[in-house]
């Protein structure tokens, strides 16, 4: 299977295993581990399953193992973020994607992902309340009535896994300014070029199968094909 990886890692990329190899095989070993000092804090399986922790990084990658283990493995992209990240941020901003996604056809979803966007929003500012947190664990619950889609579900299972699984953190930032206040990426490919082997990953940077950060062009090639980087496991 061809898996993602992006985020707090030295080496972000495509790569083709087999299924059934540990989790912590593609973030440290292909993706070469979060930069020195740094250590694993977070894994977005996509943006429509729980949350993995830095404790799960030897779960199989497959469909029944990430099921076991109370997340999914989807498409197969993982976002990584390592503890310099903030989750209020990073919960914001999947949010806001999920909610700019909806088509709207369902009000459940689309008025659910905007109220736990705009809470988010509040609290990733420095207000919000203690009830905003509890606000947030009702919608996104509540986002999954009547849907004729899997979205809602991404929603409602991320958000609650990272307002649980990082309680603490989310209590700490109501009414208070970002203790991490550093910029997050929202992870995604924009566009890919396969005659210069360089993959689009944000505005204003790109990255060629050296690994090596530079200029995006302004004029990408069409989209021709994407680079992976085939990997086997060692026996």
């Amino acid at each position: 299977m061809v898996f993602t990886i992006c985020g707090d890692v030295r080496r972000e990329g495509v790569f083709e295993l087999p299924l059934g190899s540990p989790l912590r095989y593609l973030v440290e070993e292909l993706a070469g581990g979060p930069p020195d000092g740094r250590a694993v804090k977070a894994i977005f399986p996509g943006a429509s399953n729980t949350v993995i922790g830095p404790g799960q990084l030897d779960v199989p990658l497959d469909f029944d193992s990430m099921r076991q283990a109370g997340s999914g493995l989807g498409a197969g992209g993982f976002a990584v973020f390592d503890d310099s990240a903030c989750m209020v941020q990073a919960a914001w901003r999947y949010s806001r994607f999920l909610f700019v996604e909806s088509c709207g056809q369902c009000p459940a979803c689309k008025l659910g992902t905007g109220e736990v966007t705009q809470t988010l929003a509040a609290i990733q500012a420095g207000g919000g309340s203690d009830r905003d947190l509890e606000l947030i664990l009702v919608r996104a619950r509540g986002s999954t009535g009547g849907q004729k889609c899997a979205l809602p579900t991404g929603e409602s299972l991320l958000m609650q896994s990272l307002v649980q699984g990082f309680q603490a953190e989310f209590a700490s930032h109501v009414g208070r300014s970002c203790p991490l206040p550093g910029e997050l990426p929202f992870h995604k490919l924009l566009d890919w070029d396969a005659p210069g082997r360089t993959v689009r990953l944000r505005p204003g940077v790109c990255r060629q199968a050296t690994g090596l950060d530079l200029p995006v062009l302004t004029s990408p090639s069409p989209t021709a094909g994407l680079v992976a980087h085939r990997a086997q496991l060692m026996a």
